[in-house]
């Protein structure tokens, strides 16, 4: 039997920032015009996207196992199914488990906060993009398709299906920000870029087609900068009530500098760390611009 501690790690709680973050954004921008916020359509769609996140984790733990993308990789966070600390089969059961959670709690929120059955199939896709990230016959995160997923599931997909769902379920018209969930989808895609830039080698090895594989690590760099450029500096000119984000943007090239710089394990996990902190910060900023 496999010890709690290990399912813990295997979660990846770093990741969960990923989950929780464009939630709270997309549940802040109608904030000002709620009389009283519900707080469990708020909770539904926090844990559907926490309980989705680990699903993806636990099912990218399993299928990057069988595809042999874990061997060797010495540089990344120990990967359970491929150290043999954690079963291929208990791995495969525990990521159904998670979407299945995941898909009952979107039901219970849809439900609770009384909004259109379009979130039914939304909240499908999103739970089946979660499996076909690194499973199925053509898995995005292996043709270089994982930057885009994440740019428009994490940020378009999580920051307005929330802000849709918090907006029906308190009588008010949907008011899109898509400069805002563009900002958050690329800022989350950073942690991305960090991964695919630190295991180049072994994803070479495993023909693991990531955008850094294919276009080469300088490109992943200019990746990196432009996840936070854009955010920093480009959107806020387009959003209203636009506010600075020169500490955001600051922290981000010493990111930067610290991902060219990397080269242990150490090191590639201070720039996981701080981009996920980034991300953190940035959230926070918009959250508390929006409240009332």
């Amino acid at each position: 039997m496999c010890h709690p501690k290990h399912w813990v790690a295997a979660v990846r709680m770093k990741t969960l920032v990923a989950s929780v973050a464009p939630v709270l954004v997309g549940a802040s921008l109608p904030a000002n015009a709620y009389g009283q916020l519900q707080i469990l359509p708020l909770l539904g769609c926090i844990f559907f996207a926490v309980f989705l996140q680990i699903g993806t984790n636990f099912a990218n733990d399993y299928y990057d196992f069988l595809s042999g993308a874990d061997q060797d990789r010495k540089l990344g966070p120990k990967r359970f199914v491929a150290a043999g600390i954690i079963s291929p089969q208990s791995m495969y059961v525990a990521y159904r488990i998670a979407f299945l959670l995941a898909f009952l709690i979107g039901v219970f929120t849809c439900w609770v906060a009384g909004v259109s059955l379009w979130f039914f199939p939304f909240g499908i896709l999103c739970i089946f993009c979660g499996y076909l990230y690194t499973g199925g016959p053509i898995p995005l995160a292996y043709n270089g398709l994982g930057d885009i997923f994440v740019v428009l599931f994490f940020g378009f997909g999580a920051v307005e299906g929330t802000n849709i769902l918090m907006s029906q379920a308190h009588n008010l018209d949907w008011i899109p920000s898509y400069t805002t969930s563009l900002a958050i989808g690329l800022l989350i895609n950073n942690l991305l870029v960090v991964n695919n830039y630190r295991d180049f080698d072994t994803d070479l090895l495993s023909r693991k087609r990531t955008l850094v594989t294919l276009l080469g690590k300088n490109v992943g760099l200019l990746l990196y900068f432009f996840g936070f450029f854009v955010p920093t500096i480009i959107c806020p000119m387009f959003a209203k009530g636009a506010q600075s984000y020169w500490l955001c943007f600051l922290v981000g090239v010493f990111c930067l500098y610290k991902l060219v710089k990397a080269r242990r394990k150490e090191d590639f996990n201070l720039c996981l760390s701080l981009s996920a902190i980034l991300v953190f910060i940035y959230a926070f900023r918009i959250v508390s611009a929006n409240l009332p």
